[in-house]
């Protein structure tokens, strides 16, 4: 039986000396692997970078998890992405996030295209300094831990029960000051107005790693991001 689907390329694995494996977020049947054999002898490899929208053909065993396509092709083009090196960078943290998250998830509709959405902006957008803070954030709605907003000016988050307190929390992981003001201007800042959020590097690294602190403590499995480090290096200035 043969179907039709589209989705974002979490990774591929090497399954023989001309086939992968990839691992697809869908939006029919979620995070799914195909094999895809010759796919290493085709000419359009540049269609199955980390992150690319692609829609296919695909069939199987309904009762195998592994699935076969039968032809690939590029859904929504984000060129500029694979060329640009800020942008990149950018693009393998947020495919490492991807992958750290939705190894597993079922399919929905909302988040794929929330998804696609961000990738056409970030493959748009001339000044992407704070691209991955604000994706991070508003990823976290789809995992179901987006921080509650107060309506009173509060001045503790509190990253274990993702809720701005009042009274100070008795364990370690809480955010204050300075750092809680730009936390929550992230917040409430739309994607086409972060570029304008003045964030110094040294801010602006603290910031991402106290989003990736957060993501920790909701996700048991989380563990360490490798590509932060690059990142780290690029938004220094």
């Amino acid at each position: 039986m043969q179907d039709k689907d589209y989705g974002i390329i979490l990774s591929k694995i090497d399954y023989s000396e001309t086939s992968y494996i990839l691992r697809i977020y869908t939006s029919k049947n979620g995070s799914s692997s195909y094999l895809y054999r010759g796919a290493k002898k085709k000419k359009d490899q540049f269609k199955i970078y980390p992150l690319s929208i692609v829609e296919f053909e695909y069939g199987g065993n309904p009762k195998s998890e592994l699935k076969y396509l039968n032809s690939l092709d590029t859904y929504v083009r984000i060129s500029n992405c694979y060329f640009d090196p800020v942008k990149s960078s950018i693009v393998f943290f947020i495919n490492e996030i991807l992958q750290k998250t939705l190894q597993d998830s079922e399919a929905d509709v909302e988040l794929i295209s929330f998804i696609i959405s961000r990738l056409k902006f970030l493959d748009m957008d001339d000044h992407p300094l704070n691209f991955h803070l604000k994706f991070l954030a508003d990823f976290s709605k789809f995992l179901g831990f987006y921080p509650s907003l107060s309506e009173s000016i509060c001045p503790y988050f509190d990253l274990q029960d993702g809720e701005f307190c009042e009274i100070r929390p008795k364990h370690q992981y809480f955010i204050e000051g300075n750092e809680l003001k730009a936390f929550d201007s992230l917040l409430k800042t739309d994607y086409q107005e972060t570029e304008k959020i003045d964030f110094h590097g040294t801010r602006r690294n603290r910031l991402l790693h106290l989003l990736l602190d957060y993501y920790a403590l909701q996700i048991e499995s989380f563990g360490k991001v490798k590509t932060v480090e690059v990142l780290e290096t690029i938004f220094n200035d």
